[in-house]
């Protein structure tokens, strides 16, 4: 079930990618593994992420969940498990499961602002994705929605704290791309967001 194409994709990273909420139920109701990558880094969250399905974002979280909880009980040795630790050990490994980047350093949280997905910038930022991670040329989610002129994805990400005035290696900020680009209702949620703090 978890074999891979020659670009390291199964077929549950295909499910996803297509938006096929009962075929991916049903490859995790099987057993699919939910933390494989494929050959650019990509894990199946990326891939939903990206599709924009809120629902199948959800479950793929919520299967992570188990298999971290899992594996916490198998590594613990003991069905007398501290189950407080293990929830603080398993929202952690949760996070980081959210901020997993791809070949190009980029967070699931990135690709979809950069997409304009609302709800599943959404979702990720309600379950603790990193608000200002940044890839490697230093490009924040906020700074791929404003250069998008994404409007719904950078209004949550300013509602969630994102740094307004972070910038990338070249020192361009969020508010710099969306003028780059003329998208105007960007650039006026940044500087009604930048009112707010001067």
């Amino acid at each position: 079930m978890d074999a891979k194409d020659k670009g390291g994709v199964t077929a549950f990273m295909r499910a996803v990618m297509r938006g096929c909420e009962e075929v991916v139920r049903l490859l995790l109701e099987k057993g699919a593994a939910v933390d494989m990558t494929d050959n650019g880094g990509w894990t199946a969250l990326m891939f939903a992420g990206r599709k924009g399905n809120k629902e199948v974002v959800s479950m793929l979280q919520k299967a992570e969940a188990a298999l971290m909880v899992t594996r916490l009980m198998e590594t613990k040795g003991s069905p007398r498990i501290d189950t407080d630790a293990a929830l603080s050990e398993k929202d952690n490994e949760v996070t980081r499961q959210l901020d997993m980047t791809d070949s190009y350093s980029r967070t699931t949280l990135m690709r979809a602002a950069d997409d304009g997905n609302e709800a599943v910038v959404h979702l990720l930022l309600e379950k603790g994705a990193a608000v200002d991670a940044s890839e490697e040329d230093g490009e924040t989610a906020l700074i791929f929605a404003a250069s998008n002129g994404k409007e719904g994805a950078l209004r949550l990400l300013l509602e969630k704290g994102a740094t307004v005035d972070a910038s990338n290696r070249f020192g361009q900020t969020a508010l710099m791309a969306a003028a780059d680009d003329g998208n105007e209702g960007a650039v006026c949620l940044l500087l009604e967001k930048g009112r707010q703090w001067m």
